[in-house]
């Protein structure tokens, strides 16, 4: 009964381990992560879609179609950059 108990605790203890490796990376990064100037761009041009009439459903979802656009315009320029090299 007391090994059975002792096994159990060690499990625990190394699954609180593994958990701490791996949450330990992401902790550290946001030390060193400060907001910029271009953090704060999206913010505002979000504040602007929503004083437009937008809510926040349609809101994102017209501006994940925007970025989707503008995306598929530089596959497409690379694309065509194959063939068409200078």
């Amino acid at each position: 009964m007391n090994n059975l108990m002792g096994r159990k605790r060690i499990g625990k203890i190394v699954l609180m381990g593994i958990a701490v490796i791996l949450v330990l990376p992401s902790i550290l990064i946001t030390l060193y992560s400060y907001p910029c100037q271009d953090d704060f761009h999206y913010a505002v041009e979000a504040k602007e879609l929503l004083n437009q009439g937008y809510n926040l459903f349609t809101m994102s979802i017209a501006r994940m179609v925007e970025y989707y656009v503008g995306l598929l315009d530089v596959i497409r320029q690379a694309f065509w950059g194959i063939f068409f090299q200078e």
